[in-house]
């Protein structure tokens, strides 16, 4: 047995100080544990909120709009159905009132924060809401309840009117609006600063817009953009354009990458149809943001052709759709994650106060756009950039443009964006890139928003974020981290071969 300990001891110990070979067992065990728990993690969902409550610090971005709401007088009870203790201690819930009474405390003279049990309906100041209640319920969307994790949002007017927006939720995650969700319903981002801001200058709005979505051509409306529609003051409903005209309260219609095409009537049939209703929506003043889908086998000709004659046509090689390569300007690993530059614009102008360091727009497999007429760049690739079809080559132009707007005779535009990126949950809970930002803008510059809470901080909660490193500044931090490592072992070879030279 002791010999064995001597071995053991000559093998991991030289001459008084850790030999190499304990360094690399060392190293193999921590990354095995590294390895075990980021594989736990994937695998069960889990996530661990931060006890430095600095991360969910309020950040400047509501300034000015509480600013605008208390010159004008404006005031908005938030109330939490839950005690306050509970809620201290709640998973979720905490992240929430922490962000409230922070508001609460910078905005006084705008924000007050109640509390409320839910069961004997008294609140923090011993009054009793079961009046109230009633009015809060009625609120509610169709098949929504309230609970303990409901947040209710009142703004009472200068003649004593009072109107309300109650956020609950029906999941097991408790105050889920406050969240972004992946597609197992595990909470990855926090974003409460935003929500929050948004509800409080809504309850004190007009009556919401409509926003719609068309149905039944395979569209993908994923909860980022239906998120931040809300909170740019929409409510959103679907439409069926085959049997159905566009309401007059769709103040903004979405076609969100759709799988197969929309039905257009023959020429002299008289047949009103989905072509047809889009035509006459967009004659009319209305407003459509089309995002298409990069790798159909199938080209929608209806609708491609449709939005060619309004001066915006997808770029194609032999019947594919060419798909934008940067070497230079794409994300780590993949020549086809990008980062889009905001072309010269309106709504560049729009979007210069709110970008802090001109933070591009991340887009993945996006086409690239040809444009006549009145059609206008809004994002534009590097000028490094090409265009692949097929896995080969054929262009090199680069600057190609990745999203454009085209005025319609009649008052109405037409915005598209060829690529499903735009509004993924990754993308739009980065504090990196600008793609919230971006959307925000094309609702105020194009559709009349106002009050947006542009800026407002995210919380990631989950590890695999997008990093803030192009394909080139990746090459450079590669090179240095492993001349890190190179130039500790050139160091430390020259030290010991002193030391035996002495």
């Amino acid at each position: 047995m002791k010999n064995i300990f001597s071995k053991a001891k000559a093998a991991f110990v030289a001459e008084g100080r850790f030999s190499s070979a304990f360094t690399a067992v060392l190293l193999a065990i921590l990354i095995a544990v590294n390895g075990i728990v980021y594989a736990l993690t994937n695998y069960f969902g889990l996530y661990l909120y931060s006890n430095d409550l600095s991360e969910v610090a309020l950040s400047e971005a509501p300034d000015a709009i509480f600013d605008k709401m208390k010159q004008e007088h404006r005031k908005v009870e938030i109330l939490f159905c839950m005690a306050e203790d509970d809620l201290k201690s709640h998973d979720t819930g905490s992240l929430v009132h922490h962000t409230a009474t922070e508001m609460a405390a910078r905005y006084s003279d705008v924000v007050t924060v109640k509390y409320m049990n839910i069961l004997t309906r008294i609140d923090s100041d011993m009054k009793n809401r079961s009046a109230k209640i009633e009015k809060y319920k009625a609120a509610l969307s169709e098949g929504e309840v309230l609970r303990d994790s409901s947040v209710v949002f009142t703004y009472t007017s200068a003649a004593g009117q009072e109107s309300y927006r109650v956020l609950t939720d029906n999941t097991s995650i408790g105050f889920a609006a406050f969240y972004m969700t992946d597609a197992e319903g595990n909470a990855i981002a926090y974003h409460g600063e935003e929500i929050l801001t948004a509800m409080s200058v809504l309850t004190a709005a007009k009556a919401p817009k409509k926003v719609y979505f068309t149905q039944y051509h395979g569209e993908i409306a994923d909860i980022s953009l239906t998120s931040l529609l809300v909170c740019a003051g929409y409510e959103i409903d679907v439409i069926n354009l085959r049997d159905r005209d566009i309401p007059e309260d769709c103040a903004l219609l979405v076609i969100s990458s759709p799988q197969t095409d929309f039905e257009k009537a023959s020429e002299g049939s008289g047949v009103v149809t989905e072509i047809e209703r889009l035509a006459r929506y967009t004659q009319e003043g209305g407003h459509l943001l089309v995002t298409l889908h990069s790798h159909l086998k199938t080209p929608l000709k209806n609708l491609e052709a449709f939005l060619s004659a309004r001066g915006i046509s997808l770029i194609r090689e032999q019947n594919l759709t060419a798909i934008v390569r940067d070497n230079a300007g794409s994300l780590p690993t993949d020549a086809y994650t990008l980062v889009a530059s905001y072309a010269e614009s309106e709504l560049s102008a729009t979007l210069a106060p709110h970008l802090a360091d001109r933070g591009g727009v991340v887009l993945t497999e996006t086409a690239a756009l040809s444009l006549t007429g009145s059609a206008k760049p809004l994002l534009v690739s590097s000028p490094s950039a090409s265009l692949e079809a097929d896995g080969k080559t054929v262009d090199r132009a680069g600057s190609y443009v990745l999203a454009a707007t085209a005025a319609v005779q009649g008052g109405g535009d037409i915005t598209v964006i060829p690529s499903v990126y735009l509004t993924a949950t990754d993308a739009m809970t980065s504090n990196t890139y600008s793609n919230r930002t971006f959307v925000y803008g094309l609702i105020e510059t194009l559709y009349g928003g106002e009050d947006l809470p542009y800026g407002c901080r995210t919380v990631n909660l989950m590890t695999d974020t997008l990093e803030n490193l192009t394909a080139r500044a990746a090459r450079i931090y590669t090179a240095v981290i492993f001349l890190i490592p190179t130039a500790l072992a050139a160091f430390g070879f020259v030290t010991i071969r002193r030391r035996k030279n002495r």
